[in-house]
């Protein structure tokens, strides 16, 4: 059988398909969009979004000051040991309480460590809270109050001091409604945690700050805090956001060349199992307690630190 094949015809149809096969091949691939980050925690986050109404320390020249040892201070203080206290993470909800609730973190950290009867039965925040409030000024002249709304928070150093005067009672004695047994039980209970010395640590001194968290292993703090600290990844850092939406207070439980990390009271979904790296600059002042103790740490509020311990 005989072809006719047109040549012409031919040689058109190849350079078509050539020129369709080199557009195909030079066409300009569409970049593969970045992964973004998950917000599903962070939108709970804000959802829940709690009242920052953390009040600055009062002055007190009966305080006393921090002196750092000649121990060997590491580099840096990663979590390792701070996990393996398996302090648990606490959520105060909406609630205005993180005074109570960070040295509530605090003080379940250093009854773990405790050298002569270890105690990991969880403190209640609701009940540290609630001392600091009785023992905080409410007036107008306070850092956030007004005549109208007085109930406005509390400092850490007045939750120290509740704890240091009545000592404080295990979780499920005390709950956000107040005492949920009779009261010389709740009374009887916290006399068995109480808080021993502590100290105002200067926290324009780094090398105080670092020897202190050695010594102890935790600080409690208070500061004023933007909305970085909605906006956080789960890598562990808060990006920096200009202005101020708050007070607040928090434990700090390590260092390392970056900053230092906190454990926070806003439950497992913020950020890295609610730890986070926290800039130097956002420190104001800190409170420590010694090795049998818990320490305490102030920011944007004051320009001091404190160190505690527990009997």
């Amino acid at each position: 059988m005989r072809i006719v094949v047109d040549m012409q015809e031919l040689r058109l149809k190849i350079a078509a398909l050539l020129k369709q096969s080199l557009e195909r091949n030079h066409m300009p691939r569409r970049k593969k969009q970045a992964e973004k980050p998950p917000k599903v925690r962070q939108q709970r986050i804000q959802a829940q979004r709690p009242k920052l109404d953390a009040r600055p320390d009062t002055i007190d020249f009966r305080d006393q000051m921090y002196i750092a040892t000649l121990t060997e201070v590491p580099v840096e203080k990663t979590l390792d040991d701070y996990t393996k206290a398996e302090v648990p993470i606490l959520n105060q909800g909406t609630a205005g309480a993180c005074a109570g609730f960070g040295l509530a973190t605090v003080a379940n950290y250093l009854l773990r460590k405790r050298k002569v009867r270890p105690d990991t039965t969880g403190v209640s925040p609701w009940m540290l809270y609630t001392m600091a409030q009785q023992s905080d000024p409410h007036d107008e002249s306070a850092a956030y109050g007004t005549a109208a709304n007085p109930d406005v928070g509390a400092s850490c150093r007045s939750a120290m001091k509740g704890w240091n005067q009545n000592g404080v009672c295990q979780e499920n004695y005390y709950s956000e409604s107040g005492a949920r047994k009779p009261a010389n039980e709740v009374v009887v209970d916290a006399r068995l945690r109480p808080l021993g010395a502590y100290f105002r640590v200067n926290h324009k001194d780094l090398v105080a700050m670092h020897t202190a968290i050695e010594e102890v292993g935790i600080l409690y703090v208070s500061a004023l805090i933007h909305e970085g600290w909605f906006q956080t990844g789960t890598d562990g850092k808060i990006p920096r956001v200009d202005g101020v939406s708050g007070g607040h207070a928090f434990a700090i439980v390590g260092y390392d060349r970056a900053g230092f990390w906190l454990q926070n009271s806003w439950g497992t979904g913020w950020g890295n199992s609610d730890k986070h790296l926290l800039r130097r600059r956002s420190i104001q002042g800190i409170w420590m307690f010694n090795r049998q103790g818990m320490l305490s740490l102030n920011l944007p509020h004051t320009s001091s630190v404190s160190v505690t311990t527990v009997c």
